[in-house]
């Protein structure tokens, strides 16, 4: 028994514990001796084996059991990696034209010399519909995107130019993106500030105007009182003008513009110019930003689509694409596209809220003359229809730029399309982004 009383008791009671130890040990050393030893002569016998293949394959020819190509056809290695990214497909699809894209057996285009089978998503009804209408618009500019918002996939891509061409008028992002900027401010409010769609709200003076006298938070005999939903359905700008100088912020709106992909480079199959935003400081400024009350902010209408897409798939913007498939001569398949999650802008929490007010804007909204008319029929009636409006002057101030944004889906089964329609008019208004949408979604693809 280690001696307690006179405090080194446990220095006995270790050196007994390391007697133990050593005693207990010994058969284990012993056999750790051989587990080693062998471990060594197996080694030994590994790199006699490796040794002895080395030195048969250097004595074989360098050439032997590689297969030459049949005469007349491509060789298969000279494609590899080929097409790593998008933007390899870029050179290949240098003169697309998205009609002569559309169907099923896809297009044969030349290459480096070489012959493609290029296969899109497009629907070839659809576009060719969607192309036919935008013609009859009577705008001096005018673009529709038409996509699957649960995996990226276009079917149509169209535009149309007074002046000749127009399909690259998609990829262009230099089109004031007015109202339709609500539907980030909209999402950072009520992520950011809690609020919900029936949470209320209050303006003074008109609706469409926005003015520094309408951003104080005094309140009056004359104040308007109106649920969130209803501010953002009938997209009134002194509501969101507040929100944004009074609540939300420059850091806020920043953080969420780029959520939303603005200032960022959108992967496309095509070059699809970068959407621009600058948030200011000023209260003012940060007003302008959130109403969407501003020349300043630009999109293209393929981002306008992804907007509505984002709010139908749950908070989740997928990867857009176009090109399906790309085979060599001999049917090799050399990229073929995949769905993918470009961004999570917002929760799926807010992304159902968001659905609440894109559908106040067809119920009750701005599309309340337009897209509201769908609901009465099939298949309409049995879906779900959200979507949001914008208008303003072009930065030039002498063209005015109308939007649509807007999805028709089944929730249940996660199928649907969404949307965007840009038009530039000019002395003489043509047919407006909404009842152009409308006559899309009824009479080329429902």
């Amino acid at each position: 028994m280690p001696n307690r009383s006179n405090g080194g008791w446990w220095r006995d009671y270790q050196r007994s514990l390391r007697r133990g130890r050593g005693k207990g040990l010994a058969p284990d050393r012993l056999s750790f001796f051989f587990v080693c030893a062998g471990g060594v002569f197996a080694l030994l016998a590994v790199a006699l084996l490796c040794g002895s293949l080395i030195s048969q394959w250097r004595s074989e020819p360098q050439d032997a059991g590689k297969k030459t190509p049949a005469a007349g056809k491509p060789d298969r290695t000279a494609w590899e990696g080929i097409i790593r990214t998008r933007e390899d497909l870029w050179p290949i699809l240098k003169d697309f034209d998205p009609l002569l894209y559309a169907g099923e057996s896809g297009r044969v285009v030349h290459f480096e010399g070489k012959p493609l089978t290029v296969k899109t998503g497009l629907d070839a009804a659809i576009q060719s519909a969607v192309a036919a209408l935008l013609k009859k618009s009577q705008t001096i500019k005018a673009a529709a995107v038409v996509m699957d918002p649960f995996s990226g996939r276009i079917l149509a891509l169209a535009g149309y130019d007074a002046n000749g061409g127009g399909n690259e008028i998609c990829l262009q992002a230099c089109f004031p993106a007015a109202s339709l900027f609500k539907i980030v401010s909209a999402a950072a409010a009520i992520e950011v500030a809690g609020l919900m769609p029936e949470s209320p709200l209050y303006y003074n003076g008109g609706r469409y105007t926005l003015y520094k006298s309408q951003l104080n938070d005094k309140r009056s005999r004359y104040t308007h009182e109106v649920p969130l939903k209803e501010a953002f359905g009938l997209s009134i700008n002194p509501v969101f003008g507040k929100l944004g100088s009074l609540t939300l912020g420059q850091d806020v709106l920043n953080d969420y513009a780029g959520r939303f992909m603005f200032n960022y480079p959108i992967p496309f199959d095509l070059p699809l110019e970068e959407s621009r935003i600058e948030v200011p400081e000023t209260a003012f400024g940060l007003a302008e930003i959130a109403s969407g009350f501003n020349k300043r902010t630009l999109i293209s209408p393929l981002h306008g689509a992804l907007f509505s897409s984002a709010v139908a798939n749950g908070g989740v913007m997928m990867v857009p694409w176009l090109v399906e498939e790309v085979k060599d001569e001999s049917g090799r398949t050399l990229y073929r596209a995949e769905p993918a999650v470009m961004a999570r802008p917002v929760e799926a929490a807010t992304a159902r809220k968001l659905r609440v007010l894109m559908q106040e804007t067809v119920k009750g909204g701005t599309c309340r003359r337009t897209i509201k008319r769908l609901t009465r029929k099939k298949p309409f009636d049995a879906m779900e229809i959200g979507a949001k409006t914008g208008t303003i002057n072009d930065p030039t101030n002498t063209h005015k730029v109308d939007w649509l944004s807007a999805y028709v889906i089944d929730p249940d089964r996660k199928e649907g399309v969404c949307i965007a329609v840009m038009g530039m008019h000019g002395e003489k208004l043509g047919i407006r982004a909404p009842d152009m949408g409308r006559l899309i979604l009824d009479e080329c693809i429902f």
